[in-house]
């Protein structure tokens, strides 16, 4: 799932940290307008991993400017651990091939991992 692609950059018209209170200067956009990104891998030890808790992540985070993308991978028992590595590791690289299209900046991107 891809949170913030179609949300506007927030413009800076204050001091305070608001969502509506960030510019690209503050959120670390470039110049073209290109959007920060957070890759979240969701955890689950490996076995009940689930892409749609990274929804308050990306519903938090889409708001200051910042795509975030919350890949799905296959947990155990139905793959073995090479084969979850090795989503995740396509999970990745479709994320740097393709990100631009939704308005992401591929020089600015942050892998964020929670438990597994």
């Amino acid at each position: 799932d891809i949170y913030g692609s179609r949300t506007p950059i927030p413009r800076m018209n204050r001091t305070s940290p608001s969502p509506n209170s960030y510019s690209c200067k503050n959120s670390g956009c470039n110049n073209k307008g290109k959007k920060p990104v957070v890759i979240f891998l969701t955890g689950g030890a490996w076995i009940i991993g689930y892409r749609m808790w990274g929804t308050l992540l990306g519903r938090a985070l889409a708001p200051f400017g910042i795509l975030v993308i919350v890949p799905d991978y296959r947990n155990f028992p139905a793959v073995n651990i090479s084969q979850m590595v090795d989503d995740v590791d396509k999970s990745i690289d479709w994320v740097f091939n393709n990100v631009e299209e939704y308005g992401g900046d591929k020089e600015k991107i942050v892998l964020v991992g929670q438990s597994a």
